[in-house]
């Protein structure tokens, strides 16, 4: 049985909120990217998913956690995309993946950087059926 397949095993046997926080606590350490050990083919996921009659829902949040590593923030930091404290400085919070900063959406530039990472070439695993 494929990871996907198990997956829906799970679907199956679970309250859809358990679903959600097994999915949320496997996925958003970096959003928009995916564990590659706990989802090592995740557009295969989501056909598997749709095959069944079920959806594939990722969320992102609108805070990014603060890590060198990941793509997401270090263009932001790169760009000055992030929102400002009352001094100038990058504003940082806490959140649930821990250390995080936030996208300032009033900046036109950072909406469209935001849109364009949803785009099916960019969110590798999503399928136009996840929006839907």
């Amino acid at each position: 049985m494929t990871k996907s397949l198990g997956l829906f095993c799970v679907v199956k046997s679970v309250k859809l909120s358990q679903l959600l926080a097994i999915l949320i606590l496997a996925f958003i350490l970096r959003y928009f990217t995916w564990d590659p050990i706990k989802f090592p083919d995740p557009l295969e996921m989501a056909q598997n998913l749709t095959a069944k009659g079920r959806k594939l829902v990722t969320i992102v949040d609108p805070h990014m956690k603060r890590d060198s590593s990941f793509f997401f923030h270090e263009h932001c930091e790169q760009n000055d995309f992030y929102v400002k404290d009352k001094d100038g400085k990058i504003y940082e919070g806490w959140c649930w993946p821990g250390s995080a900063s936030y996208p300032d959406f009033f900046n036109p530039a950072v909406r469209d950087y935001w849109a364009s990472r949803f785009a099916l070439d960019k969110y590798e695993g999503i399928q136009i059926s996840s929006y839907c």
